[in-house]
């Protein structure tokens, strides 16, 4: 044998006569464990189902590109309540409406700004009647807007929707 090594043996261990299995009903967690932590949030009273067709946010309705939000923010009229600010151009010319949603990132946490994202764009989907029907819209959630549930949103878009040059 080489220095360092230990002789064992090939032959299996015994097993020990008094070997303890837990019963199938039986707690298993280790004692001294705390339960796990309460969900964080406000609890989820409105679900947004699946929507196809005409009822959808169209690729063409959506404001895309850093150029072109920028030169709605530089160039645009704003109006804003205590949730949501609405930059916008009114563009008879191109016929259409165009509509970006952010999130301030002043608010806490990617999945509360996602799901405020989420909730502004199916407002805007269900309420887009009340926007002016041609040019660009800006729609930035702040930070309380995460907080507010949805039926305050809602009035909040609409408030301002009213408030816009038509």
């Amino acid at each position: 044998m080489r220095k360092g090594e230990t002789d064992l043996s090939a032959q299996p261990a015994k097993a020990e006569e008094q070997a303890r299995f837990p019963c199938p009903n039986e707690f298993t967690q280790r004692p001294g464990r705390s339960p796990a932590p309460a969900e964080k949030g406000a609890p989820h009273t409105e679900r947004v189902t699946a929507v196809r067709g005409a009822e959808r946010f169209p690729r063409n309705e959506r404001l895309k590109g850093r150029r072109a939000i920028q030169q709605l923010i530089a160039g645009g009229t704003a109006r804003e309540d205590r949730l949501l600010i609405i930059r916008y151009h009114t563009d008879r010319a191109r016929g259409s409406r165009r509509v970006a949603v952010t999130v301030s990132r002043r608010c806490p946490g990617a999945v509360a700004r996602n799901r405020t994202r989420r909730r502004l764009r199916e407002i805007y989907r269900t309420c887009r009647d009340g926007l002016p029907p041609s040019g660009d819209f800006l729609v930035i959630a702040k930070a309380d807007a995460v907080e507010a549930d949805f039926s305050e949103l809602r009035k909040s878009f609409q408030g301002l929707a009213e408030k816009l040059d038509r």
